[in-house]
């Protein structure tokens, strides 16, 4: 078991003797437990693969907080056999945020906060130096002249959000 253990797969047959069935056209609840230690907040991804061989990532979402179930629904619209795996990871960017959300605004570990998010930023960008949405934040988090607020504000912009959520910063 690795420092995020990923348990009770569904779907699965009982002693996963035999794989598990679906009809062409279904809707499929894919599901697992998902946890570690520590307060850090996750990251779960379904790895998907056709018949054909063509992989596919969605993002599984928490069921409810404080179980640890992790869950995706896909349309399944090929005949065959497929194939898929979850992957977690821990999510540095969503849990700055929720750390920076509490303590800025309580001015708790400002300015470290702030340079944990530029950090954050800057990483980013380095994994996609032409997005001009993480440039631009990575500039403004870092001016001095702003206000540690309006600082902060960039990273909630949804922008920001969104391009990160689309390559997330992740760490085990």
């Amino acid at each position: 078991m690795g420092r995020i253990p990923i348990r009770g797969l569904a779907p699965q047959q009982p002693e996963n003797n035999w794989p598990a069935k679906a009809f062409m056209g279904e809707v499929v609840p894919f599901q697992a437990t998902v946890f570690a230690e520590g307060h850090d907040i996750l990251g779960v991804d379904l790895l998907l693969t056709t018949p054909g061989g063509v992989q596919s990532k969605y993002r599984m979402h928490e069921v409810g907080l404080g179980f640890d179930r992790w869950q995706v629904e896909v349309l399944l619209d090929l005949q065959g056999t497929w194939v898929y795996s979850v992957q977690a990871w821990k999510d540095d960017w969503a849990t700055w945020l929720h750390n920076a959300e509490i303590k800025i605004p309580a001015g708790i570990d400002v300015k470290l906060m702030l340079l944990m998010g530029m950090d954050l930023l800057a990483r980013a960008v380095k994994k996609d130096p032409a997005n001009r949405t993480l440039t631009d934040a990575a500039k403004l988090m870092g001016t001095k002249s702003l206000s540690p607020t309006e600082r902060f504000t960039v990273a909630l912009d949804p922008r920001v959000s969104a391009e990160i959520e689309r390559s997330p910063l992740a760490s085990l």
